[in-house]
């Protein structure tokens, strides 16, 4: 009994893990992005900026196939669905939210209204990112407990 408990426990670590892994890949990659795409848009270049946007949407899309991939006998909490969620939204964000914003920034006369709704599309994005990543943390809590794993928080951003 003590063995199928320890295995059990084992697998649990090990998707929690994986989960995290392609959560943090996920995120560093996108912070990094973030960076470069600023950096493009301040030095004037709206060609860099899509092209970066459009690379980033693709690795969401990658990170989903991972996601995928990866399996777990058991109840975990909606962990996978929040985490798969969060990539789909952030998928929309690179290939459609900001592509829209970029094209309004860099457009000759831009219609004050539309650059409007563009900063508020931006910042509601950004409130419902929060709220993902707080719906994943969540999950991840109650399937912490459920299986007896001490999670360790990481702040990515240091």
């Amino acid at each position: 009994m003590l063995g199928s408990c320890g295995l059990n426990q084992k697998k649990a670590v090990d998707y929690n893990n994986s989960l995290v892994k392609i959560q943090q890949e996920a995120g560093l990659t996108i912070v990094n992005a973030e960076n470069q795409i600023n950096t493009a848009i301040t030095g004037g270049d709206s060609a860099k900026a899509g092209r970066l946007m459009r690379e980033t949407a693709n690795f969401v899309r990658n990170a989903q196939k991972k996601l995928d991939s990866v399996k777990y006998e058991g109840e975990d909490f909606g962990m996978k669905a929040a985490l798969a969620e969060t990539l789909a939204f952030m998928n929309q964000v690179y290939a459609k939210d900001y592509q829209q914003w970029l094209r309004l920034q860099f457009a000759a006369n831009p219609n004050p209204a539309d650059l409007q709704k563009a900063q508020a599309l931006m910042a509601g994005d950004h409130e419902k990112g929060t709220d993902l990543d707080k719906k994943f943390l969540s999950a991840q809590e109650q399937f912490a407990k459920n299986h007896n794993i001490r999670l360790i928080r990481q702040n990515l951003l240091k």
